[in-house]
């Protein structure tokens, strides 16, 4: 009986630190991802994909006049 109950207290332990190192996978690969994606987007500098509406609308009458 103490063989069974102490098989089952390892296997509850082993299970909670599976699961807390799959979390902690999980949070190293978030923190890669944006320390990447921050890398990238200091490299680009400024970059507008679309300008807003105003800013066309601004350039297009300054020109015009």
């Amino acid at each position: 009986m103490d063989q069974c109950c102490c098989s089952i207290k390892t296997q509850m332990l082993q299970d909670k630190y599976e699961q807390l190192e799959d979390k902690y996978r999980s949070v190293q690969t978030d923190l890669s991802n944006a320390a990447q994606s921050q890398y990238i987007l200091n490299a680009l500098g400024r970059f507008v994909a679309y300008p807003p509406a105003a800013a066309a609308a601004l350039t297009n009458t300054a020109s015009a006049g």
